[in-house]
C-alpha cells in the first residue's frame, strides 16, 4: 500500500510539473520534504510528499536543456558543418532520417570545435530518385559522417490536443534537429567495416539491429510486410506507410506491431521450456539446486536484456523486463508478492528514470493493459472452467481481448482521436494469427539468418504471408462492418468520465468511494457538449505557415480555413486542426468556411471533412480542388456558395454576420479570398483571407464606414496587402496574424509590423506565441495564449 501511495503522489508530482515552468527552487524541491520524516506527527505524511515533489523536480531537470554549451542545442539557428557517426537509421516508406552523434564541427580553415548531443537529421527522399548514388541510402550504424545543414530546435506548433513532439525527442536524448533539402550536402567519411575504430556495445547492437532490418528487406519481396516484420522483431515501425497505420487504427490491432510483454512472454516461455528440459536432464543442477522455477529465471534474464535491447528498449517492452525481472528474484528469495505490486514497482522504476514517459501514449497504453487483465481475467476465468479446452481458449482469448481494448479505449480516443469497437472481432483471430504464429516463427527464423539465410527467408515469407491474411481479414470485416471502425473523438469531459470509471473497475476502492467516483463518471460521461459560446469567441489556431480560425457563436462553431503544409508525411487537419477542436469540446461544425484555394488554407480541411460532423461548407464558387467534390458528396455534406459583394447570414443575436465575396475572375487567387464579419460595430471582428493590395481595396470600397475592433491581417501579415490603408481605414484596436515560424518568407513582413508599432496596435503572432483566442468582454476583446495545457 505505502508503494500504490507513493506512486500516485509521485505521477501527481509530475503531471503537477508538466503545468509549470522551470525553476530551480522547483527542482529543489525534494529537499523541503525532508524535515518532515523528522517531525513524528507528519512523517505518516512525508513519504508521499518526498515523492510528490521528486516528480516536481526530476520531470524539469529531464526536459531542461543541457547546460554543457559545446551541446549541440547551442548551435542551431545557423549553417552548420558537423561530424559524427550514425547512431541509428530509419528506413521509413515515404522519406529517410537517420540519428547521429556529433563529435565536431567544422570551422574555418579546417578548425575542428569540439561538440557533442544527438541530432536527428531528415532527407529530402524525392532527390534521392533521381540521385540513387547517394550515400544515406547506404548509412548503417557506426559510420562516421559529415553534413552541411541549418540546425534547429524542436518545437510545438502550440497547438491544443497536438502530439508534444519536443517531449517525445527529448527522451531519445534527441534536442536539435537538421533537414537536408539537397542530400549531397551528406558526405560519408568512413564505414562499419573499418578497423581503425572499435564499436561501443550499444553502436554493435544497433548495427546488428540495421543488419536484420536489411535482412527482411531483401527476403521479403512485399515492402508492407516487411515493414510489419520489421516493427514485430526489432521494433523499427518507420516504414509503416500512414495509409497503413491507418488500416491498424480502423482495425485496432496497431497494438499487436509494438514489441511488448506479449513478445518477452512468448521468448521467456521458450526458453524456460527448453532451460527446463536441459535443467532435468542433468544431474548437478537437478540434484543441487533443485526444481529449475527458482533458479532458472534469474539465468534467463541476460537473454530477455539482449532481446529488449534489440527491440529498441521500447517503454512497453522494459515494462514487461522489470516486471520480470522483479519476480525472477523473488522467485529466486521464495517470496511471494501481489502482481499488481510488480506492476506498481515496474511503473515506479520506469518513472524514476524518465518522468516525461508518463505522457507516453504507449507507457499508458501498456501499464493500463496489462491491469485490466491482472483484474478482469481471473474474475472472467472462473466462468469458463467448465467449458470444453478449445472454447475455453477462444473465450480466454476474446475476454482477453475485450478487457485490454476496453480499458485502453479512452487512452486511444484521447491520444490519436481514432479509438474503434472493431478491435473486439478483429483481435480474436488476429492475435493468434500473429503473436501465437507468425510472431514465433519469425523469431526463429532470426537464428538462421547469418548461417542458413535460405531457411530464414523462408520461416519469414511464411510469417509475411500470415501478416497478409490477417490484415486481408481484417479488412473485409471493416468492409462489412464500416460503423465500427469509425472515428470515435471523445472530448476532455467524456475522456475524465471513462477514466475515473476505469479507475474504479481496475482498483479495489472501499465501496462508498467507489460509488461516488462511478456517479461522478456517470456524471461527466453523460454530460452535453455545448453547441456553441454564450460570447463570440475567436480562436486563431497555431497551424504553421498557414490560415485556421475558429469563431465560436451562440448557435455554433466555424471553421475558416484549415490550414495545410507541403508534406507527405505530416496532415495539419489529422495532427493539428482535429486534436484542437476534441480538445476544445467541439464534435461538431455549423459550417467550413474555405477563403481560397490555396494548399496552406484547404489542405487540412480534407481530414476534417472526412472524419468530423460539418453541416455546411461554404466556399466563394463551385470551382474546389479535389478531392473536395468527392469528399462533399460522400458525406452529403451541402455546398454553399454566395453572390459577389456582402451576404447577410442568420444569426441568434442582434448582432451582424456576414460574408464578402469578391469578384472571381479577379487575376490573382489570393484577391478572390472571402472575408467573415461578425459582431456589433464596438466588438465586430474581421476575419481576411490573403487579399493583396487589390483585395484589400475591393474589400474596403464595398464596405464603407467599416470598422473592425479586432481584425485578422490578411496575407499573414504580407506587406503587398496594403497594411497602411487597411489599418487607417478598418481603426483596429487589436490585431492577429497566423504565420509560421521563421517561415520561408519572412511573414509577418516589417512593414507591416512597423505599421502596427507605429499606432500602438496590440499584434498577436502564432509564430511566436502558438495559439491565441479572444473573448469579449465588457473592456474589449481579451487575449489569451494557450501554454502548458490551458489557455492563460
Amino acid at each position: 500500500m505505502t508503494l500504490v501511495c507513493g506512486l500516485c503522489a509521485y505521477i501527481a508530482g509530475i503531471v503537477a510539473a508538466a503545468g509549470m515552468n522551470f525553476s530551480w527552487p522547483l527542482a529543489a524541491a525534494p529537499a523541503f520534504a525532508l524535515p518532515f520524516f523528522l517531525i513524528r506527527v507528519t512523517r505518516r505524511f512525508a513519504f508521499p510528499l518526498l515523492c510528490f515533489t521528486l516528480g516536481l523536480s526530476l520531470y524539469h531537470l529531464e526536459l531542461r536543456e543541457p547546460s554543457d554549451l559545446s551541446h549541440v542545442v547551442y548551435r542551431t539557428g545557423a549553417m552548420r558543418i558537423l561530424r559524427g557517426t550514425v547512431t541509428r537509421v530509419f528506413p521509413a516508406s515515404d522519406r529517410f532520417f537517420f540519428d547521429m552523434e556529433a563529435e565536431a564541427e567544422m570551422e574555418a580553415q579546417g578548425k575542428r570545435c569540439p561538440v557533442h548531443g544527438r541530432v536527428r537529421v531528415y532527407v529530402d527522399t524525392q532527390r534521392q530518385d533521381a540521385l540513387p548514388n547517394i550515400p544515406s541510402i547506404s548509412l548503417v550504424p557506426g559510420d562516421q559522417v559529415q553534413l552541411r545543414a541549418r540546425l534547429r530546435r524542436p518545437e510545438l506548433f502550440g497547438t491544443p490536443g497536438e502530439f508534444h513532439r519536443v517531449r517525445h525527442l527529448a527522451l531519445q536524448n534527441i534536442r536539435a534537429l537538421a533537414y537536408l533539402a539537397d542530400p549531397q550536402a551528406l558526405v560519408r567519411i568512413s564505414a562499419v567495416p573499418s578497423t581503425a575504430r572499435k564499436l561501443s556495445f550499444n553502436m554493435r547492437v544497433e548495427h546488428l539491429r540495421h543488419s536484420i532490418s536489411a535482412f527482411i528487406a531483401q527476403h521479403v519481396p512485399s515492402p508492407e510486410s516487411a515493414a510489419c516484420l520489421r516493427a514485430l522483431l526489432v521494433g523499427d515501425a518507420s516504414g509503416i506507410s500512414s495509409a497503413l497505420r491507418e488500416t491498424f487504427a480502423q482495425l485496432g490491432i496497431a497494438h499487436l506491431f509494438a514489441i511488448s510483454g506479449l513478445h518477452m512472454g512468448i521468448l521467456f516461455t521458450v526458453l524456460y521450456f527448453l532451460g527446463a528440459f536441459l535443467w532435468l536432464r542433468h544431474e548437478v543442477p537437478a540434484l543441487c539446486w533443485g526444481p529449475p522455477r527458482r533458479f532458472l529465471p534469474v539465468l534467463l534474464m541476460p537473454a530477455l536484456g539482449g532481446y529488449l535491447l534489440l527491440a529498441g528498449s521500447g517503454l512497453p517492452a522494459r515494462r514487461a523486463f522489470v516486471m520480470a525481472g522483479l519476480a525472477a528474484l523473488l522467485a529466486l528469495f521464495r517470496r511471494q508478492t501481489s502482481p499488481f505490486s510488480l506492476l506498481a514497482a515496474a511503473a515506479f522504476a520506469i518513472l524514476l528514470m524518465a518522468p516525461a514517459a508518463l505522457f507516453s501514449a504507449s507507457f499508458q497504453l501498456s501499464f493500463v493493459a496489462v491491469a485490466a487483465l491482472l483484474r478482469w481475467g481471473p474474475l472472467c476465468a472462473q466462468y469458463f472452467g467448465s467449458l470444453s479446452t478449445p472454447t475455453r481458449h477462444i473465450a480466454t482469448l476474446f475476454t482477453a481481448s475485450a478487457c485490454a481494448t476496453a480499458a485502453t479505449f479512452p487512452i486511444t480516443a484521447f491520444h490519436f482521436q481514432n479509438a474503434t469497437l472493431l478491435g473486439l472481432l478483429v483481435n480474436l483471430f488476429a492475435t493468434p494469427l500473429i503473436a501465437g504464429l507468425a510472431l514465433p516463427i519469425a523469431l526463429a527464423a532470426l537464428p538462421f539468418a547469418a548461417w542458413w539465410p535460405s531457411l530464414a527467408s523462408l520461416l519469414l515469407n511464411i510469417a509475411a504471408f500470415l501478416l497478409e491474411q490477417t490484415l486481408a481479414c481484417g479488412r473485409l470485416l471493416h468492409d462489412a462492418l464500416p460503423m465500427l471502425g469509425g472515428r470515435c473523438a471523445l472530448l476532455p469531459h467524456e475522456v475524465l468520465g471513462l477514466a475515473l470509471a476505469l479507475a474504479v473497475l481496475l482498483c479495489p476502492w472501499k465501496k462508498r468511494i467507489s460509488a461516488a467516483l462511478l456517479i461522478l463518471a456517470l456524471g461527466l460521461a453523460a454530460f452535453p457538449a455545448k453547441r456553441g459560446s454564450a460570447l463570440p469567441i475567436v480562436t486563431a489556431l497555431s497551424v504553421g505557415q498557414g490560415d485556421a480560425t475558429l469563431l465560436s457563436l451562440a448557435d455554433g462553431h466555424y471553421l475558416v480555413d484549415g490550414g495545410g503544409l507541403r508534406s507527405p508525411t505530416f496532415d495539419t487537419g489529422e495532427r493539428l486542426v482535429a486534436p484542437a477542436l476534441t480538445r476544445l469540446g467541439i464534435r461538431r461544425l455549423r459550417a467550413v468556411i474555405l477563403t481560397h484555394n490555396h494548399p496552406d488554407h484547404y489542405l487540412g480541411l480534407i481530414y476534417i471533412l472526412r472524419h468530423m460532423r460539418v453541416d455546411a461548407f461554404w466556399a466563394a464558387s463551385e470551382d474546389l480542388p479535389e478531392p473536395f467534390p468527392e469528399i462533399l458528396r460522400q458525406r452529403g455534406i451541402p455546398l454553399r456558395t454566395f453572390a459577389p459583394g456582402w451576404n447577410a447570414l442568420p444569426s441568434e443575436s442582434d448582432a451582424t454576420f456576414a460574408i464578402f465575396v469578391p469578384d472571381q475572375q479577379t487575376p490573382k487567387v489570393n484577391d478572390r479570398s472571402l472575408a467573415l464579419l461578425f459582431g456589433k460595430r464596438n466588438i465586430n471582428v474581421l476575419l481576411t483571407g490573403d487579399q493583396e493590395d487589390a483585395g484589400v481595396r475591393a474589400l474596403l470600397n464595398a464596405s464603407p464606414g467599416l470598422e473592425a475592433a479586432l481584425l485578422k491581417l490578411p496575407h499573414h501579415g504580407s506587406a503587398s496587402s496594403a497594411p497602411d490603408l487597411l489599418l487607417n481605414t478598418l481603426k483596429p484596436r487589436q490585431l492577429f496574424v497566423s504565420a509560421g515560424r521563421s517561415n520561408r518568407h519572412h511573414l509577418p513582413h516589417p512593414q507591416t509590423l512597423r505599421e502596427a508599432a507605429r499606432r500602438k496596435l496590440p499584434l498577436a503572432r502564432t509564430d511566436l506565441e502558438g495559439t491565441v483566442r479572444f473573448l469579449w468582454t465588457p473592456r474589449g476583446w481579451q487575449k489569451q495564449r494557450w501554454q502548458n495545457g490551458l489557455f492563460r
